[in-house]
């Protein structure tokens, strides 16, 4: 095993262990590496596109479960926090238009449209409360 491959094992193996959710993504673009390697020193273009196609299809999928960590995440350190802060503003707007122009022997027709995407979220988290379980006898 090459000294690379044991550097990436190694930090596989600690992501792992500090945030699985990272460890798989590190797991996936590895993987991901190797094959797209493997193919385009052995494979058709057409082998490429495919292998192209699956790699963005599993990082989408992956993209998703990151989201989903990433907001059970932000409901913990919520639940625990003394205080929370929360700013949030979404403001998702489009407009579209649709003609036909006529001047004499000239016909125009125009399509249009716009569309407007604005998210932002500040979470500001002060201390931790911990609850305390007591047993009672």
């Amino acid at each position: 095993m090459s000294q690379k491959n044991t550097a990436i094992q190694i930090a596989q193996e600690v992501l792992n262990v500090v945030s699985p959710m990272l460890g798989r993504l590190m797991e996936i673009t590895t993987s991901s590496t190797n094959k797209t390697n493997q193919v385009a020193e052995n494979g058709t273009i057409d082998e490429l596109r495919i292998e192209a196609e699956r790699q963005d299809i599993t990082m989408r999928m992956t993209e998703r479960q990151a989201k989903v960590a990433q907001e059970l995440a932000l409901a913990r350190r919520i639940e625990i926090a003394d205080e929370v802060e929360m700013e949030e503003f979404y403001d998702i707007s489009g407009s579209a238009s649709a003609g036909i122009k006529s001047d004499g022997p000239v016909i125009s027709a125009g399509v249009g449209a716009q569309g407007q995407k604005v998210t932002k979220r500040i979470f500001r988290f002060k201390g931790h409360s911990f609850v305390q379980v007591q047993n009672e006898n």
